[in-house]
């Protein structure tokens, strides 16, 4: 459970996260690299993890941003998964993170997420221009709420 001194959402390690939300294969490989990438652009090894995704039409999931969020700030890796390039945000993080928190589920019951629930969390950071927009399927909505818990107990 995130509590208001907590500096990062309650999120597994990334191993358990990426078998738990079943990314194998040349994915895992692909996130592997970005996460080194990652760690030696910020010199940061502590960290967790969440990928924001989505389904498309026909049931298949697409796969937006990788997002890290250390005791430093908040990283988001855009299109990690179709860019041969590096583009990276970070924002760091402080004490009341959010002004606008936007919450959107279909199906979604924290607990008990379904293979049809859906959950979008968009983020206005307090005293800037800038917004987190995540989005997740299936199981991946708990770790999203986790996210939402986080920033709810920060604002």
């Amino acid at each position: 459970m995130t509590t208001p001194e907590q500096r990062i959402p309650d999120l597994p390690e990334a191993d358990a996260y990426l078998r738990e939300i079943g990314i194998l294969g040349d994915m895992r490989v692909k996130i592997d690299e970005c996460c080194k990438y990652y760690e030696m652009l910020f010199e940061n090894t502590d960290y967790k993890i969440f990928i924001s995704e989505r389904k498309n039409k026909e049931g298949e999931t697409i796969f937006e941003n990788l997002w890290f969020f250390s005791e430093d700030g908040v990283s988001e890796y855009k299109n990690f998964v179709r860019s041969e390039t590096s583009n990276l945000d970070f924002m760091a993080l402080k004490p009341q993170i959010s002004s606008l928190i936007d919450i959107h589920t279909n199906g979604f019951i924290p607990g008990s997420a379904g293979v049809d629930s859906t959950m979008s969390l968009a983020v206005a950071l307090y005293n800037t221009e800038a917004r987190w927009a995540l989005s997740a399927s299936g199981l991946n909505c708990e770790y999203l709420y986790e996210i939402f818990k986080f920033v709810k107990s920060s604002t």
